[in-house]
């Protein structure tokens, strides 16, 4: 997450927001308040990766997503997008996808689509097509992520081994004790057994960040958008800190947030920097309340 840089240069365009006025469902800038995409996005440019997360299931978050790309297209950019939901051994079929080479319903068997509504993706998968960019799967193979939550990296075959990015590692401590906290929510669990599970999340946005990494570096002329569960980058502790560490510095996160069902407070809390991790996002986009 690059506030220092991309965020803060943005802040200076909009007017402050007192932390009293109520929150509503839009856009906001993480310490300056509401600000619309357009102004968001203007600190964006050939190079950058820019992360919309998402709760998979919720459908306007996909809506979101295809008018980030659709106002990146409009300012003249190349743009280009990568999935948290397509591993990169599949990367020809996607290729073959976009071009129209193989009817939807292969590719989707080729690929093992889950059960989240493929028409929520069908248009950002195909955007690239229509903005001189290119369709990026960036995840690790389903195989390595089962095996470290089974065995951990100490229990890897060396085949296993062999399909995880060059010097792997896993996320850093913020990033495993926000998970630990999260998976302790659904039952307790022995220690070992969540640092298996936190290698297994590592080696996603590890593998994502090298991907991204390497997708730059053959195409600095582009925009990198990248479509991704919320986890994974708000607070910065996985996928943006990964992308640092392979040297992506031009990063700008904007995390999206169900907001249904909190209360004025629950919303405020959205906004304000948490205290052990910092803000959740250079953007936050609030739906739902």
């Amino acid at each position: 997450m690059n506030v220092p840089a991309v965020a803060l240069a943005v802040g200076l365009m909009v007017a402050q927001t007192p932390s009293s006025a109520p929150v509503a469902a839009g856009l906001y800038h993480w310490r300056t308040g509401p600000i619309t995409l357009e102004t968001a996005l203007l600190g964006i440019g050939p190079g950058h990766v820019l992360i919309v997360t998402e709760d998979h299931v919720v459908a306007r978050h996909h809506e979101h997503q295809l008018a980030v790309l659709q106002a990146l297209k409009q300012r003249g950019l190349r743009v280009s997008v990568g999935l948290e939901f397509l591993t990169y051994p599949d990367q020809p079929w996607v290729d073959r996808y976009v071009r129209g080479d193989v009817p939807e319903e292969m590719f989707l068997r080729a690929v093992r689509w889950g059960g989240t509504p493929f028409e929520w993706y069908r248009p950002l998968i195909a955007f690239p097509r229509e903005a001189g960019g290119e369709t990026v799967a960036l995840n690790a193979p389903e195989q390595v992520t089962k095996a470290l939550a089974q065995r951990g990296p100490e229990g890897l075959s060396d085949e296993e081994r062999s399909l995880l990015p060059p010097g792997f590692t896993v996320g850093n401590a913020a990033y495993f004790e926000r998970f630990a906290r999260e998976v302790q929510q659904h039952g307790s669990l022995p220690e070992n057994a969540v640092r298996n599970f936190f290698a297994a999340q590592s080696a996603w946005d590890d593998t994502m960040a090298w991907r991204a990494a390497r997708f730059l570096e053959a195409h600095p002329e582009q925009v990198l958008v990248i479509i991704v569960g919320d986890f994974h980058a708000s607070y910065g502790g996985g996928l943006p800190d990964r992308l640092w560490a392979r040297g992506v510095t031009k990063t700008v996160v904007i995390s999206q947030v169900d907001a249904r069902g909190l209360d004025e407070a629950g919303l405020q809390a959205l906004l304000a920097p948490d205290p052990r991790d910092g803000p959740r996002a250079d953007f936050i986009w609030i739906t739902g309340p």
